[in-house]
């Protein structure tokens, strides 16, 4: 037989105030046992409650959130249990009129979780077990800090969707600001209500109760044990017994604490010292407009606004921090790859490095914006930035005044780049000779030794252009160009060499025009054409370039395209760039020029020849 799960969830949840919901004792975590407590938290007699506004606010913004209605009139009443860590017998909380109703959480699948009710109660205290000497200790810190119970419908049928449930509200409630949420804290429990039943049943099961399971690992796990639990039961012919049980995460098994308590077990009616709580229309528009973007919102505009994808998004909500922190970086920088980039890669290292975790970082948001610009206009490398950022997360130092005072500022002297790159290719024989043969890497390692020498300090892209622009040693000064007369030629090619990466000559000619169609290969180098004489049509390209990652590759070689009819004015000039040996392979044009002259001829009936073939 084949059964079906339904679980439903009580969420607890601690309301982010400074103070408790019915007095004035701070609610901060942690803290020497029973020292945030005072008479009326510890329910001494004669001690009246006065209600936290700060709370109400923040339980209406919850409602507001996942869509409930907000109940204009509510109130509190005591639910009477005797337990060690509740002192004062009962607990104030709201039955009768909760705060909020008939809200929704919407899953991934697109399935609904409705909420039956929000309603908000006092905490109590904590037991701690003392294995030792097999005592109970009571903490009464955490009495009366303001709780706003979430409570589901049965809608749930797995321990995923469970899960998942969890870490939709989770993400709500904090994103709205109504709390923290730090489950290893207990500002978030989850009270996990299940039964089974035969597939294709309605009624439902005998359910159990499973209490304050703060992870959602620890959620999953007993989710299921539980599940696995009461379908072996019902196989093996014996009776569910409705109870309240412990998850022990260690040991992935559940216990039996004590009966499941009905409502009527805890004799509820209305608090008498506490009014009831009247929320207007007015108040609820002023809370619903103070209400920050939500998640479901905040993920649609940074999909749609920043094409962010799915992985990215995940990462940056995984806090409102780290959320925020890209709002306002990406308002600086204007960049929201390299906002997401620093956030959700730079960032987690950081941390990691420092021991600290997302709470911790309390450097201002606009420090990332400002480190990034900085990066962008070139003032600081990446390396330097890196490590700029773990001093502004870790000590919030302003980005600018660290890098001034430390000297940290890129070099933009060109002079002082192109002497220590000099050094280096004198310094370094071995290598440049790899490079002029080919060898990315060798050109990689002479980069490095350039950035070594500059102590960091000068921009990489002004580095490789410089060292890419110098004359390397052994390097022939060799150019090939091809010149192409026919007719009388009243004089012969000028040639002026600059620098290894100009070559100019004048034509000069006699009657008649210059017309011809070249062809060195079958591929034409259009990134690559150092040669381009654009005004007058002509393309010259040298190749065989080697790629970026070492892979040699024949990238298209030379052609020279004389298209249609180029007209050489009588002592105009022609300036081709022409990239030197230590880049490319130059390449020889003679047979193409034969081939070319020769199509010329048949074509024109002219004698047109290649006049020469020059190499210096």
């Amino acid at each position: 037989m084949r059964y079906e799960t339904v679980i439903g969830l009580e969420v607890h949840i601690e309301l982010l105030t400074e103070t408790k919901i019915f007095c004035s004792c701070p609610t901060e975590f942690g803290g020497e046992p029973n020292m945030h407590v005072c008479p009326v938290c510890l329910g001494l007699p004669g001690t009246l409650p006065t209600l936290n506004k700060k709370a109400v606010e923040l339980s209406v913004r919850a409602g507001l959130a996942a869509g409930c209605e907000i109940t204009p009139i509510s109130r509190f009443d005591r639910k009477n249990y005797f337990y060690p860590d509740l002192p004062k017998a009962y607990q104030i909380s709201q039955l009768y009129l909760p705060l909020c109703r008939n809200g929704s959480v919407t899953l991934d699948s697109g399935k609904i979780i409705r909420i039956k009710e929000m309603h908000m109660e006092e905490d109590a205290g904590k037991l701690m077990h003392s294995p030792d000497d097999n005592r109970t200790l009571i903490d009464c810190n955490r009495c009366g800090v303001p709780l706003l119970e979430i409570v589901s419908e049965p809608d749930m049928r797995s321990a995923e969707e469970a899960v998942e449930y969890l870490e939709k509200l989770r993400e709500l409630m904090r994103f709205s600001g109504v709390s923290d949420c730090r489950m290893q804290e207990g500002s978030l429990r989850a009270d996990i209500n299940l039964s089974v039943r035969p597939e294709g049943q309605t009624e439902l099961g005998t359910r159990t109760e499973m209490k304050n399971l703060n992870s959602f690992r620890a959620a999953e796990r007993a989710i299921k044990s539980e599940s696995a639990r009461q379908i072996s039961l019902i196989e093996n012919g014996e009776n569910i017994i409705q109870e309240t049980r412990r998850w022990d995460d260690g040991a992935g098994m559940s216990y039996a604490m004590r009966s499941k308590e009905d409502t009527s077990d805890y004799k509820y009616f209305p608090e008498p010292d506490i009014p009831p709580v009247v929320v207007s229309t007015p108040d609820i528009e002023k809370i619903k407009n103070q209400m920050p973007e939500l998640p479901q919102a905040k993920r649609r505009r940074w999909s749609e606004e920043y094409n962010l994808g799915r992985v990215d998004i995940d990462t940056l909500m995984s806090s409102p921090f780290t959320a925020e922190l890209f709002d306002r970086t990406v308002m600086l920088c204007k960049s929201a790859k390299d906002a997401a980039s620093w956030i959700n890669v730079e960032l987690p290292a950081v941390l990691r490095g420092a021991g600290m975790s997302i709470e911790d970082a309390k450097f201002s948001p606009d420090s990332l914006g400002r480190l990034i610009n900085m990066l962008s206009s070139g003032e600081i490398n990446r390396g330097t930035a890196k490590k700029v950022f773990a001093k502004i997360v870790t000590e919030n130092a302003d980005p600018a005044e660290y890098v001034q005072k430390n000297g940290l500022s890129l070099m933009t002297d060109a002079a002082a780049i192109e002497e220590a790159v000099k050094r280096v290719i004198a310094e370094n024989e071995k290598s440049v000779s790899q490079y002029r043969d080919g060898k990315t890497r060798a050109f990689q390692y002479l980069i490095g030794q350039c950035m070594r020498a500059l102590g960091g300090k000068a921009p990489a892209s002004a580095v490789t252009e410089t060292l890419k622009g110098l004359p390397l040693p052994g390097s022939p000064v060799l150019f090939s160009a091809l010149y192409l007369g026919f007719g009388e030629v009243q004089s012969a090619p000028a040639v002026v060499i600059e620098r290894e990466h100009l070559v100019v000559f004048i034509i000069r000619r006699g009657e008649g025009y210059l017309r011809a169609r070249l062809e060195a290969c079958d591929s034409y180098l259009g990134d690559y054409g150092h040669g381009r004489g654009v005004s007058l049509g002509v393309d010259l390209v040298c190749t065989g370039n080697r790629s970026a990652d070492g892979n040699a590759q024949d990238i298209e070689v030379a052609r020279l395209i004389l298209e249609s009819a180029v007209l050489f004015e009588l002592d105009s000039s022609v300036v081709l760039r022409v990239a030197p040996l230590a880049d490319y392979e130059l390449v020889n044009f003679r047979s193409a020029a034969r081939k070319g002259a020769d199509d010329y001829r048949h074509s024109h009936n002219e004698s047109c020849q290649p006049e020469s073939l020059f190499h210096w």
